[in-house]
């Protein structure tokens, strides 16, 4: 109890609708309000979490923040990098949590049909893992990794 945890949102309690579910660094479920200041959570969010009560299958907490650094997120540049073409808004979010969960230890499952480009995903990841600094300028991600492009 009383411990801090980074957390991916990924959907809607199976058990109630005004909660939601994502998971920690170890893969544990973790069970926060659906609502918190004054915002929905969604998947693909990720938040700190104050665990404040556990069972055999998973923890509940109470929200302490929520990692604004990807909202809206120019993705542009990303895109450039990886020669990635298309606008649609799923292809948009799936980069951004590409980009969000990348500086953190939290695991990610990504599917899809195949010749989809689930391959550039991980891509992206390893890029803003390695590099050395990374930041989010305007909204837009500039990737350093020391060798040029």
């Amino acid at each position: 109890m009383g411990q801090e945890h980074e957390v991916l949102i990924e959907g809607v309690s199976k058990r109630s609708t005004e909660h939601v579910y994502g998971r920690n660094s170890q893969n544990s479920i973790v069970i926060v309000p659906r609502y918190a200041e004054g915002v929905e959570l969604m998947p693909g969010v990720i938040v700190r979490v104050a665990i404040e009560h556990s069972t055999a299958g998973s923890l509940k907490g109470r929200l302490l923040a929520i990692d604004r650094t990807t909202d809206r997120m120019n993705v542009q540049p990303i895109k450039q990098r990886f020669s990635i073409i298309g606008n649609a808004p799923t292809l948009d979010r799936a980069i951004e949590i590409a980009a969000q969960v990348a500086p953190t230890d939290l695991s990610v499952l990504n599917t899809g049909e195949s010749g989809s480009g689930k391959e550039v995903l991980p891509q992206i990841g390893a890029c803003l893992q390695r590099t050395q600094t990374w930041t989010v300028h305007r909204r837009e991600l500039r990737c350093h990794t020391g060798r040029h492009h």
